[in-house]
């Protein structure tokens, strides 16, 4: 089985942040706890790049999304990389487009 390395984009580092300081103004510990989760949940990526649904784009065709309730996980894979682009929260308005 091949692994991939994971690589953050400076965007999805910033929205990973900007998640945990919204859950850290009710609880650092929750927040702490989500954050792990949902890293630990990209870290399965390296071994199946492809478990992600498609994600809708009309500029990135090429991209995957993986929902871990309740954010979203836009990614894709860059020869031996799995590229995190964003990790938006569902209530978030986005536009599909906004990945750079």
């Amino acid at each position: 089985m091949n692994s991939y390395d994971l690589e953050w984009t400076p965007l999805a580092l910033s929205d990973l942040l900007a998640l945990r300081s919204f859950i850290e103004e009710e609880s650092a510990d929750r927040a702490s706890r989500f954050i792990r989760h949902l890293v630990e949940k990209c870290l399965t990526l390296r071994s199946f790049p492809l478990s992600g649904k498609p994600f809708v784009s009309t500029r990135f065709s090429d991209c995957r999304e993986l929902v871990v309730p309740p954010c979203r996980i836009v990614y894709r894979t860059r020869g031996s990389a799995v590229q995190i682009l964003r990790v938006w929260h569902n209530r978030q308005q986005v536009l599909p487009d906004e990945l750079d």
